[in-house]
């Protein structure tokens, strides 16, 4: 049974690996967005702790599964470890300061060329993305799908985002092509790291990883090329 988890679990690791292209922003196709409705995916309720994957090396299938059966061994003692910080976070509502950030960065900044509305959803399944991008009468809609989390005591968090026109003639009547990455007109990934983190400046250094995504984002939805 063990050894059919570990299977599984070294497959999706390989899929999981697969990245997909950055597509910047240009001008000539900001020029025809009115507004964009975006919605940040975060269904995360608390802090992730983890640690860094062990590297097997070419050791093939076995060492791979070996080094999966570590990781979870260490993974397991990096969240008993990671109580007092859990505790620490206890009331801190990160999707609500996640969004509050982009909201005023975008305001700040003033040079995005189109409006924004915000929002967040938990859900992070295609049949909700579909759901969300078919009620919106923007002219695009753009997922910024963000995960946190604490990675051998390195605070990480990452935010991806991706873009579709709305209401496009080569869109058809098939509302699942709404979200197809083909039709995607921007791809984009931010990160922020914040190295040895405690329970004491757990709190400081999400809010300084959120205000520093934010701000990326930001700026980058501000500069179409």
């Amino acid at each position: 049974m063990i050894c059919r988890i570990l299977f599984v679990a070294f497959f999706a690791s390989i899929l999981g690996a697969c990245s997909t292209t950055n597509i910047p922003l240009k001008e000539s196709v900001s020029r025809d967005i009115r507004s964009v409705d975006q919605y940040l995916v975060i269904p995360q309720e608390e802090l992730r702790i983890t640690v860094t994957e062990t590297n097997a090396g070419n050791t093939g299938l076995i060492g791979a599964l070996i080094a999966l059966a570590i990781d979870e061994s260490r993974a397991s003692g990096a969240k008993k470890k990671g109580r007092p910080m859990l505790e620490e976070l206890e009331g801190y509502d990160f999707r609500a300061k996640m969004q509050d950030a982009i909201k005023t960065q975008l305001v700040a900044l003033g040079a995005v060329p189109f409006a924004i509305e915000t929002d967040v959803i938990i859900d992070d399944s295609k049949t909700a993305k579909v759901g969300a991008a078919g009620g919106s009468s923007a002219s695009a809609v753009m997922f910024s799908s963000v995960d946190y989390k604490v990675e051998s005591g390195n605070l990480i968090i990452n935010l991806s985002a991706e873009m579709f026109p709305l209401n496009s003639p080569n869109s058809g009547d098939d509302s699942e092509k709404i979200v197809d990455p083909k039709r995607a007109i921007y791809r984009q990934s931010f990160n922020f790291i914040k190295q040895a983190v405690t329970e004491s400046d757990i709190r400081a250094g999400l809010d300084e990883g959120i205000e520093n995504i934010a701000f990326q984002i930001a700026s980058d939805l501000s500069n179409p090329i």
